[in-house]
């Protein structure tokens, strides 16, 4: 009887699902905007912009939706139809780095004509709240925001407190860097360019991964990024460098400079080494599992 019990509940929220999904938000002639289409445009949304909508967003974006339907169902329609396409695309990935550029090609592809529309018009209103665009490479068609910067220093800081080291970089430090990590992405190779277009995903999926991890596996994931850090820190060129001594174990500017100029070099040139590592030890190698929109 409980089983049956449970089973009977399933069914009633698949229902429930179903039924909101055909909520019918506007009509115009024969056509109908529903619950379902208006959902499809939030997690298109939601994605380019790496949040989850608040209410007053999701009720801006729902009114903007229906008075686009009213004046033109058909175009409206169409345009929904085709974020869905973009995104089940996107949804048949696994991988961050294909998911990240992804998402950095929509947010490049989008960002003009985002501009182009009028101040008040609610799209624009999230897309720039969430997305600031410090600069698109035009060649490869992707896009740098603040948001990967942020999560490019985030993620050296991450890194060195796996290694057990106390580099921290606090906001004066991060200005003084932000313009450095834009001219690599405007004038790197691709490599570098794809490598800072995908660090909001990247290291949400890393730190996400590695949570997930149990505490020896935690510990070998430690070991392993730290032989790969030494490793390459050894074969480092600091010739060009004005550096009085390689001790990490502080946390004054020379210190920081030398592990962000390794970590830089590195992290460019060998991300998939660490997506090799939090795999191969635990993690699941998938996105999604880690990560929900």
């Amino acid at each position: 009887m409980k089983k049956l019990k449970q089973q009977l509940l399933v069914i009633l929220f698949i229902l429930l699902g179903h039924m909101l999904n055909a909520q019918v938000l506007a009509t115009s002639g024969s056509y109908q905007y529903t619950q379902s289409e208006f959902n499809k445009s939030v997690k298109f949304t939601e994605f380019i912009c790496g949040v989850t909508l608040n209410s007053k967003e999701l009720a801006s974006l729902k009114n903007e939706e229906i008075s686009d339907f009213k004046l033109d169902p058909v175009t409206a329609l169409n345009n929904v139809q085709s974020l869905d396409d973009q995104m089940q695309q996107v949804y048949a990935l696994t991988d961050p780095f294909q998911i990240g550029i992804s998402r950095s090609m929509l947010i490049a592809n989008l960002y003009f004509t985002v501009q182009e529309m009028p101040d008040d018009y609610a799209f624009k209103v999230i897309f720039n709240t969430h997305n600031v665009v410090l600069a698109i490479d035009p060649y490869n068609g992707i896009a740098l925001t603040q948001k990967d910067v942020n999560s490019y220093f985030d993620y050296l800081t991450f890194y060195a407190g796996i290694m057990g080291q106390t580099i921290i970089y606090d906001q004066a430090t991060r200005n003084a860097y932000t313009q450095s990590v834009i001219d690599q992405f405007l004038y790197g190779d691709n490599q570098t360019k794809g490598m800072l277009a995908i660090m909001t995903i990247y290291n949400e999926y890393m730190q996400a991964a590695y949570n997930q991890l149990s505490f020896q596996e935690k510990q070998q994931f430690a070991a392993s990024m730290t032989n790969n850090y030494t490793s390459y820190e050894q074969n480092y060129d600091y010739s060009s460098q004005n550096y009085s001594n390689n001790n990490n174990s502080s946390n004054d500017y020379q210190t920081q400079q030398m592990y962000y100029d390794v970590m830089n070099d590195m992290m460019n040139q060998s991300h998939a080494t660490s997506l090799n590592i939090i795999e191969n030890i635990g993690g699941t190698g998938n996105y999604w599992e880690v990560v929900d929109y």
